[in-house]
This record gives C-alpha cells, structure tokens and sequence, in this order.
C-alpha cells in the first residue's frame, strides 16, 4: 500500500482531527527526536499505533512515505515556486518548521509567507543533475527502472515486497555515483510523479523532459501490462 491510499485530509471522526493533524501535531512534540535519529522508521511507531487506534489504518512505512511526499512538495514550492497542493496550504507554515531538520528545505528560496526567513543548504538528491562521474542523472536512471520494473511494483501486496524492490533501485543508483538517495527518497519521487501523471500535482522540471514516458510507464503499468 502507497501512503496515497490513506486520505490524511478526512477527520477521524465528524468531529475529530485529520490524519495530517494528528502528524503535525506529533512532529511539534517529537520532531527534534526524529530528525536526530538514524532509525527513523522505529520514531514514528508511536505515531502509527496513535492513527491506528484512532482509525486510521496505516503502516509505519506508509507514514515515512507520506512525510517524505510532503517534504518533496514544500521544497519545490519554496526553490522552484510551485504552487504547493490546495489542501496542504493551511499547514505550509507548520510543515516548513517541522519537516526539516532545523527548519530548512535545503535552500535559500523561502516560502511566499515566510519571506523573511532564511534557510541554509543541506545535501539533497538532485534528480535532474548528471552524478559527479558525469553519468547517467537520478532521473535518468529512475525512469530506466521504472520501465523494467514499474508493472511489478505496482502490483506487489506482501509485506516489504516494494520495499525490497526499492532496496535493488538504490543500490543501482548508488552505483551509478549517485550518493544521496534512500528507499524513502526513490519511493516518494515515484509517488510525486505519479501524481503529477494523475493530473494532481503541478508539472515539475523532471515531467518536462521525461512526461510522455511517465504517463505511458504509469498508465500500462497501473493496467497491469508489461509482465517481466
């Protein structure tokens, strides 16, 4: 299951908080701890046993997912001036001071409401950008797995199976000399794109040199075709 298939945006309860309430809400108690440290995934198990017993039925690693989907979607509405996503601009000012260690995005652009802050670089993938041996680009190299392998990611159901699939894709791009890239890093720039193929995100740099390929790689795969 994809963090996408959780609606973070539907109130527990007719007169409960939203789903990305309640992970706001955890981040202002518990982000400083998170952003520290280097087993991420077991932070967030309190946060995953809270939206389960509040109803939400979700996985740790769907969260991790998700945070890491809006921190794709802040970070390009501040360096690349997109516009962030309808439903998330009431957060965009808490998102911005909690998703990012001390507060930053990795860029110096800030946010349209925050125009007085300042923020400092930190290491970041950039997907477009050749690797130093002057390779292939993470994107390059994405979209060449995406071919080959999309159909059966999409369908994996057992537990890890996307996981492990996504364990193979970093290990490619890492030996293509790209460095800065994770598991949670490739997953969420695959749900990122797909929701720019969906029509539910604006179009970024990457849709403009690798959009019809995309749209065709999502839309067979989605289907079911391109048996491996």
């Amino acid at each position: 299951m994809s963090a996408l298939d959780i609606n973070w945006l539907r109130p527990v309860a007719p007169d409960g908080p939203k789903p990305l309430q309640i992970l706001v809400d955890w981040f202002a108690l518990n982000g400083v701890v998170y952003h520290a440290s280097s087993h991420q995934r077991e932070v967030l198990v309190p946060l995953c046993r809270e939206l389960n017993a509040r109803g939400v039925q979700c996985e740790v690693d769907q969260i991790l997912d998700y945070v890491s989907y809006l921190q794709e979607v802040v970070h390009d509405a501040a360096s690349l001036h997109q516009e962030l996503p309808e439903d998330l601009v009431p957060y965009q000012e808490h998102l911005q001071a909690l998703l990012f260690k001390d507060g930053h995005t990795g860029n110096s652009v800030a946010l349209p409401s925050q125009q007085k802050s300042r923020y400092r670089p930190t290491s970041r993938l950039s997907w477009l950008e050749p690797s130093p041996y002057g390779g292939l680009s993470g994107m390059e190299v994405l979209v060449e797995w995406l071919k080959n392998n999309y159909s059966t990611y999409a369908r994996a159901t057992r537990k890890g199976e996307k996981g492990k699939l996504l364990e193979d894709l970093v290990k490619e791009m890492k030996g293509a000399g790209i460095k800065d890239c994770a598991v949670n890093t490739v997953r969420a720039k695959i749900d990122v794109l797909h929701r720019e193929v969906k029509g539910e995100k604006s179009r970024s740099a990457a849709w403009e040199q690798f959009g019809s390929v995309l749209e065709e790689i999502f839309t067979v795969g989605d289907a079911g075709g391109w048996d491996y």
